[in-house]
Order: C-alpha cells, then sequence, then structure tokens
C-alpha cells in the first residue's frame, strides 16, 4: 500500500543560493511497519511511504532538506522536520450477538427487550474511526403494528 502525503515546495531561494544542490532523505521509524524506506520527490515534495504487508501502528517519519553550500560564514545547509502518520486495521466486518427466543403473546401490545444486541464490536482490530450501528428489519411487516427498531443500548 503506497501513501502520498503533502505538498511543499523547495528551492534555493536566498539570494546567492541559487546554484545549490538541493537533497531530500527520509527515514521511517519503526522501519519493520515498511515495505521500503519513505521517500520524497524534490521537484514535488510528495512523501511516499509503502507499508508492509498488514502493517498497522503509528510511523514517524524524519524529512531532512540539505543543500551543498556549506556552513561557512554562519550559513545553515540542512532542515528537518517529522510527521506521524497512524495507520489503522482494514476495516472488518462487526460482530454482535442477539437473544434468540422473544416469548411475546398475542396482541401483547408494543414490547420492549433490555439487550437484545450484546457484545457489539467494530470487528477484530476495529479502527477507532470506524462507527457501528445496528438497524432492525422486519421479515414480515403484516406482523407488527409498527416497525421494529434497536436502540444504542442495545434495546429492541
Amino acid at each position: 500500500t503506497g501513501i502520498v502525503a503533502g505538498r511543499t515546495q523547495a528551492g534555493a531561494t536566498v539570494a546567492g543560493e541559487a546554484g545549490q544542490a538541493l537533497t531530500f532523505t527520509a527515514v521511517g521509524t519503526p522501519p519493520s511497519l515498511l515495505a521500503a524506506p519513505p521517500a520524497v520527490d524534490l521537484a514535488t515534495g510528495d512523501l511516499t511511504l509503502s507499508l508492509a504487508e498488514a502493517a498497522t501502528g503509528t510511523v514517524v517519519v524524519r524529512v531532512r532538506l540539505a543543500d551543498d553550500g556549506g556552513t561557512a560564514l554562519g550559513g545553515e545547509d540542512l532542515l528537518e522536520r517529522e510527521v506521524t502518520v497512524t495507520v489503522y486495521p482494514e476495516a472488518t466486518s462487526p460482530s454482535f450477538n442477539v437473544t434468540d427466543v422473544l416469548p411475546v403473546r398475542e396482541n401483547a401490545g408494543r414490547q420492549s427487550l433490555l439487550n437484545f444486541v450484546r457484545d457489539l464490536s467494530g470487528g477484530p482490530g476495529a479502527s477507532p474511526l470506524q462507527e457501528v450501528g445496528v438497524q432492525g428489519v422486519e421479515s414480515d411487516a403484516s406482523y407488527f403494528a409498527e416497525a421494529p427498531s434497536v436502540d444504542e443500548r442495545g434495546t429492541l
């Protein structure tokens, strides 16, 4: 999986520095989350990350821009920036359990069943960005005076 992030402008713009060569280097930590080292395109400023298979976690990328002008007379030839990238697992199927048997007498009127839906989860390794909800669907609407619904606490 490749990620391309952010555009920046890089160039020697101070008078007398126009002929200097610029070089980007980028290092990602921990390297185990990356299939290849990060890279920055000098022309566009695009940062490219290639993630290892099934990688999840946080990668800190340190980007360094250097020129070949040296540091004589107090000059600077190095600039560093750091970016943190959080990689979440792929969205997985949610899971839940329901009460199997619902004993309700004919003409009993409206009923509520606490904890009808239990153990609601976004699935294994679910991202905190993944939202999970429950929606009731009846198989035969003629059985109901009003459509069944499940609230956020799992009550039918």
